[in-house]
């Protein structure tokens, strides 16, 4: 992936998506992490990814 130019764009901190980015960042890639805002005080993002981004919740999304 990172030898070919491309980057990642991934969820999750733990398990298969962690080993991914871990790879990913291994060769060269740029690696952005999404997790929701809820979910970041009970899983630990990832502190290695070039970019760490935090969704909020949409207003309308649970009207």
């Amino acid at each position: 992936m990172g030898q070919q130019g491309w980057g990642l764009v991934y969820g999750g901190s733990t398990g298969l998506m962690g080993t991914v980015a871990n790879a990913a960042l291994t060769a060269g890639a740029p690696v952005i992490g999404v997790i929701p805002e809820r979910l970041i005080q009970r899983e630990i993002g990832h502190d290695g990814v070039t970019e760490l981004q935090v969704s909020i919740p949409c207003a309308s999304a649970n009207s």
